[in-house]
């Protein structure tokens, strides 16, 4: 059981009642600001109601699978509503982290689900930028005020050829990442959409990229072919792998003439797994673009 479903359990045993899912996201949240960057367990993005985070909701799940969490879920309601199975099953955390949620739930577990949400804006703006409920919030004129700079600002980010890499990086940050550069599209250009992260498995990516208002389409055949990379990369030959990989660019011109088109119609990111773009191919794409369609003036912004 990873750390952070045992935090989720031990604050559903603090609380001891029945917690809203909404509540529960939101708890966490305020969690992630008391705990530091360093010992953060979840992270957050933009959402209809605020903060949201898909693993806290994948975990929750798996903690229903388990039989840990009872989950009951009215029919018509906007979220479910989350309890500790009895006889309850609390696994040991630090002290320390203990302590800290014992303290948030004291703070806030008396709030109500709009009350939390405002709890939300107020410490972080950035989290309401794609809020549905903004209207709820027609007297705070401050924050209301904070929102539209950072939509502004986001809106305005420069029109770039981006590339992004989600190695070593988590679900949300990886879209928060590509929220505020502004990214109306991610072009997947692996070969195969496949990850041992299971979030970033082609069809699991596109369909949580939906939720954020963000489009995917995966290009295979501007991959790397899984037999070139067994030819050239044991052998440490990856700047011959690379020139091998630009040169047959030219031969997939019309896959490429499509990433071009995208690119005309806003900003997008072609992803791979690499954390630094000099080790993936997807530099090579974005040079050969650059290289290839000196009309469209295009900017390589790595991310």
């Amino acid at each position: 059981m990873f750390t952070r479903q045992k935090i989720v359990l031990n604050l559903l045993d603090i609380a001891n009642c029945e917690v809203s899912s909404l509540q529960l996201q939101k708890l966490m949240f305020l969690y992630s600001l008391t705990a530091g960057q360093q010992n953060r367990v979840y992270d957050f993005v933009p959402h209809k109601f605020g903060c949201y985070s898909f693993t806290l909701h994948q975990d929750q799940r798996k903690l229903e699978d388990m039989r840990l969490i009872k989950v009951r879920r009215p029919y018509g309601a906007d979220y479910s509503f989350i309890s500790l199975i009895k006889p309850k099953f609390v696994p040991i955390i630090k002290k320390e982290t203990r302590e800290k949620l014992q303290l948030l739930v004291r703070k806030f577990i008396g709030l109500s689900e709009s009350e939390l949400i405002a709890q939300v804006y107020e410490k972080k703006p950035y989290y309401a930028i794609r809020s549905d409920i903004l209207s709820h919030f027609d007297k705070n004129k401050t924050l209301l005020e904070k929102i539209d700079l950072l939509q502004t600002k986001f809106g305005n980010e420069k029109h770039c050829l981006y590339t992004i890499g989600y190695e070593k990086k988590s679900l949300e940050s990886f879209i928060n990442e590509l929220i505020v550069h502004n990214i109306k599209l991610v072009v997947d250009v692996r070969r195969n959409a496949y990850s041992m992260k299971p979030n970033f498995k082609g069809f699991e990516l596109e369909n949580i990229l939906e939720k954020t208002d963000i489009d995917y389409v995966h290009i295979p055949e501007i991959g790397i072919a899984s037999e070139d990379r067994k030819t050239f990369l044991p052998q440490g030959q990856r700047e011959e792998l690379f020139r091998l990989y630009y040169d047959s660019l030219t031969e997939k011109k019309n896959f490429v003439d499509k990433v071009i088109e995208y690119y005309q119609q806003g900003n997008i990111a072609l992803m791979c797994f690499e954390l630094n773009p000099k080790d993936c191919h997807r530099l090579q794409l974005a040079k050969f673009c650059k290289a290839n369609y000196p009309d469209d003036e295009i900017e390589i912004c790595n991310i």
